[in-house]
C-alpha cells in the first residue's frame, strides 16, 4: 500500500503484517518500546530480590544504567546531524551579515 498524492512520487511504503516501516520514526519508536520491555524485565528482577537494597542495585545496575547508555549512543547521529546544520546555518548567518555590511569588520562587536 503506497501513500502519496495523485501525480506525485509515494512518500513512503507501508509494509502490512508483522514487518515494520523502515523509516525513522518506526526505528526509534522500536528502540523506544525495547527500553520499556527492559525496565519492566528488570523491575520485575528487582522487586524479587531477597533485600530492598539488592533490588535498588539490580534495577539500578541491570535495567536504568544500561538503558541510559544503550539511547544515548542510539541517539548520537542525530545529535550530530542537529549540530552540524546549526553549525551551517550560523555561517550562512555570517555569511548574509557579511554582504549586508561589506564595509563593517567582523572582529568588531559594534
Amino acid at each position: 500500500m503506497r501513500f502519496g498524492c495523485s501525480g506525485e512520487r509515494p512518500l513512503q511504503t507501508v509494509w502490512v503484517g508483522a514487518r515494520m516501516r523502515a523509516d525513522f520514526t518506526s526505528s526509534r519508536r522500536a528502540v523506544h518500546i525495547a527500553a520499556v520491555g527492559w525496565i519492566y524485565v528488570t523491575l520485575m528482577m528487582a522487586i524479587t530480590e531477597e533485600t530492598v537494597v539488592a533490588g535498588i542495585m539490580t534495577f539500578l545496575l541491570y535495567g536504568v544504567l544500561p538503558t541510559l547508555i544503550i539511547i544515548y549512543v542510539g541517539g548520537s547521529p542525530q545529535r550530530r546531524k542537529r549540530n552540524e546544520q546549526a553549525r551551517l546555518q550560523m555561517m550562512q548567518e555570517q555569511q548574509n551579515l557579511a554582504q549586508q555590511e561589506p564595509n563593517r569588520d567582523p572582529n568588531k562587536l559594534n
